[in-house]
């Protein structure tokens, strides 16, 4: 996700909720994503994300699933990471706890199908946290712990807003991210929207 949204300069709010059904993949070799649900959604504007050729490797096998389902979800995550677990125990199978024998029956929380704003900047924060972790650290200890470093989804935004205006212009940068201004009509939204299309070929 974080890597996506390098690439496509998307908001949080709108790579949460991406979904196959929702990515136009017919015009070539550019993809369209279309959020069903979007920032400027309640003034009439559609907004269009576009999706070029490093960002499509990258999303590709989180398209395997059903059309309407959330193409990055926190509960298929989670069973991956305890897949992951069980196959790296040094414990034989016949020994010890049997896989998922030893969690709660009715959790306080359960993984969703997909991730929030919210749920997505903590695992950010989580992450970011256990790459810093000082040798020796208890998991207590870990709790409280602060990371000497920190960053939130949102600088991954203007991160792709700085390296699109550098590149390729104020112009292309607007349309790319999904930013209008009042001033600027619709006699310019095709030609702002080729400048977008080579633009998102050419990075990713």
């Amino acid at each position: 996700m974080v890597r996506l949204q390098l690439l496509t300069g998307a908001r949080s709010g709108e790579l949460v909720m991406m979904r196959p059904c929702d990515i136009d993949r017919t015009g070539g070799g550019i993809w369209v994503y279309i959020p069903a649900d979007h920032k400027t959604a309640h003034h009439g504007h559609q907004r269009r994300i576009y999706i070029g050729p490093r960002a499509q490797k990258l999303l590709a096998p989180f398209l395997l699933r059903r059309p309407e389902a959330y193409c990055f979800s926190p509960a298929e995550a989670r069973a991956e990471y305890l897949e992951r677990i069980n196959e790296a125990r040094k414990t034989p199978q016949q020994q010890g706890n049997a896989p998922g024998t030893n969690r709660q029956a009715d959790p306080r929380k359960k993984p969703g199908d997909h991730y929030t704003t919210a749920s997505y900047g903590h695992a950010i924060r989580q992450a970011v946290k256990k790459a810093y972790r000082p040798a020796g650290t208890s998991n207590e200890q870990f709790k409280t712990w602060k990371a000497p470093q920190h960053w939130h989804p949102h600088q991954l935004r203007h991160n792709a807003a700085t390296e699109l205006r550098k590149e390729f212009g104020i112009e292309a940068a607007r349309i790319i991210l999904g930013h209008r201004s009042a001033a600027i009509t619709e006699v310019y939204a095709e030609k702002d929207e080729q400048r977008a299309v080579l633009a998102i070929a050419s990075i990713g």
